[in-house]
């Protein structure tokens, strides 16, 4: 059931999140230099509003706007830095 919390009080439609957190698993990464140019690589997208990327778990957790880009998006900017990002499995979000 949707929560009415998310309803927009005027039009009563459902509004999207301002932000979600995504968790990518990241290939190619031998180094902490490696992760923290993925970092910085995706925190310098103005739709990210975080981004932990965690060398050992071979995994990124990022926080972004979803009304201005989407995961393929951020897995093309980890992607254009010379690794490669897809969607963790859903529920497999670090805690």
């Amino acid at each position: 059931m949707d929560d009415p919390r998310d309803r927009n009080t005027e039009t009563g439609k459902l509004d999207t999140p301002q932000t979600v957190v995504a968790e990518l698993t990241v290939e190619g990464m031998h180094c902490q230099s490696c992760a923290s140019l993925i970092e910085e690589v995706l925190l310098d997208d103005p739709c990210v509003e975080g981004a932990m990327v965690d060398l050992g778990a071979a995994r990124a957790v990022v926080t972004y706007r979803p009304a201005m880009t989407s995961i393929d998006r951020l897995c093309e900017l980890v992607a254009a830095s010379g690794y490669q990002a897809f969607s963790a499995p859903s529920g497999d979000l670090a805690s």
